[in-house]
């Protein structure tokens, strides 16, 4: 395809004439996050066509949003924010996003942690039944 990035993560107030403007000059896939801090963020979102979302309160503290929300999402998303090894099966397990985006919850004294990633992994890899 064209370009050399594998995946766009937006993370801003892009508009659809930026991102169609985007999928011109790549082939790769779009994610656009959306922060949900409020219940009323989730009846908030908007996707365009192609584009997959990716919920995360947002804060890059670790903290998560209320993930009982999440049951009034109609559509595939990854899951971001509050992520830890210890409540990863659980989100997966109750909640099926499409996918899942960790940093600071592998993370020990602000640097990733091969054991916290490992263990995050095995945890994921249990849900699906791998």
């Amino acid at each position: 395809g064209k370009g050399v990035i594998d995946v766009a993560q937006l993370h801003g107030d892009e508009d659809e004439a930026y991102i169609d403007s985007l999928r011109k000059k790549t082939d790769a896939p779009i994610i656009k996050a959306f922060r949900i801090r409020e219940h009323e963020d989730i009846a908030r979102i908007r996707v365009p066509k192609g584009v997959r979302a990716l919920l995360d309160a947002g804060s890059g503290d670790g903290m998560a949003f209320v993930w009982e929300w999440l049951r009034e999402v109609d559509l595939d998303y990854y899951l971001a924010g509050g992520l830890t090894p210890e409540n990863v099966g659980k989100a997966v397990r109750n909640y099926h996003p499409y996918g899942v985006d960790v940093s600071s919850g592998i993370e020990t004294d602000g640097r990733k942690d091969k054991n916290k990633m490992a263990a995050f992994a095995e945890a994921v890899r249990k849900e699906n039944g791998q």
